[in-house]
């Protein structure tokens, strides 16, 4: 025991809850660079390299991830968030799904861990693939999406776009809420959503824009 603190590397990057271990690289959740979405990183320590791990869309401030592998190719962590809501993110299908489990209303869990996470730090240093979520949730291209009314009441319209074929709608725990898929998109009823805050994941071509709205 030395008392002290050293500094491994400097990542450029904000985690916003937990560091934890995986597949030898040590990740950590932070605001994606168009500050609307979080995103997983992963640091690999051998070569120093930082890459994106977890890119599909993710309202979640996820405080808490633990490593839940029981080998060295399991592609899932646990995590929470600030609304005492469990998940588990499944890094293969770029997915999550909250589980059944849910903390007191006036606890908070800002750390995790589990039994068998030092597996994830014993696992040899993986290259792991970066996916480059800065070009996957691309909210930066020279047209801007806008979404009218907002707030709003029974339906929203979109313009400035070249041909929206694909809409997902979730709330603010992580829920998907609806699904919309044709050939083009210029309006959606939402008069059936209850009054609150909701994420719109926007696929124009190849690009993904997050929106969000407020329905009254």
């Amino acid at each position: 025991m030395t008392n002290g603190l050293t500094t491994v590397a400097y990542m450029g990057y904000e985690p916003s809850g937990d560091l934890a271990f995986y597949k030898g690289n040590l990740i950590c959740q932070t605001l994606h660079e168009n500050g609307q979405v979080y995103t997983i990183k992963a640091y690999n320590p051998e070569t120093g390299t930082l890459k994106d791990l977890f890119c599909d869309l993710n309202p979640l401030n996820f405080y808490g991830m633990a490593s839940v592998s029981n080998d060295c190719g399991d592609e899932t962590i646990y995590a929470t968030n600030d609304m005492g809501n469990f998940f588990i993110v499944d890094f293969d299908n770029q997915t999550y799904s909250q589980q059944s489990i849910q903390f007191p209303a006036d606890e908070i869990s800002f750390w995790l861990a589990c039994t068998n996470e030092y597996l994830g730090s014993l696992c040899t240093v993986q290259d792991l693939e970066d996916l480059q979520c800065t070009l996957l949730l691309n909210t930066n291209s020279k047209k801007d999406i806008v979404i009218y009314p907002n707030p709003a009441k029974d339906v929203i319209y979109f313009k400035n776009y070249e041909q929206i074929g694909e809409i997902t709608i979730w709330d603010l725990t992580g829920k998907q809420i609806k699904s919309i898929n044709k050939a083009s998109i210029s309006e959606i009823d939402i008069s059936n959503l209850a009054a609150g805050i909701y994420v719109l994941k926007i696929k124009e071509g190849e690009n993904y824009s997050i929106r969000k709205i407020i329905k009254q």
